[in-house]
């Protein structure tokens, strides 16, 4: 019995989804239109027309002077960029020449006061130099 009704069952609902299958391909069979040679006349003219418009700018005489000034400034780009990377190769060297000169003044100072401080000590102890000499 329980058999029979889920065999029912799936046939109702596979008859529903039949139903439905057929209703939806009725509804797109419907929904499309046919071409109509108007249609198809004003693609052709339109694509023409595009196709000439295409034509027109391609043979444009400032087309070639742009193309001339792209290639200008593109060159112009590859100085600037060349110089670019020379000048920070040069701002990287300039660093390492102004921490080398730092290190050098700290080490000037460095001298500088123990020079001062030899020089104190020398005449602190200026009399245990002259009593054994």
């Amino acid at each position: 019995a329980a058999v029979e009704n889920d065999l029912k069952r799936n046939n109702t609902a596979r008859n529903q989804a039949r139903r439905e299958l057929n209703q939806i391909s009725s509804q797109m069979s419907s929904s499309l239109s046919r071409v109509r040679r108007e249609d198809v006349d004003k693609a052709k003219h339109d694509a023409a027309r595009l196709a000439k418009d295409r034509d027109e700018f391609n043979n444009h005489p400032r087309r070639e002077e742009i193309t001339k000034e792209i290639r200008v400034q593109e060159d112009r780009l590859k100085s600037i960029s060349t110089s670019i990377e020379q000048d920070n190769k040069i701002r990287d060297q300039l660093r390492l020449r102004a921490d080398e000169q730092n290190e050098i003044d700290m080490l000037e100072r460095q001298v500088t006061q123990e020079y001062d401080t030899m020089i104190d000590l020398l005449k602190e102890n200026s009399f245990l130099i002259s009593s054994q000499g």
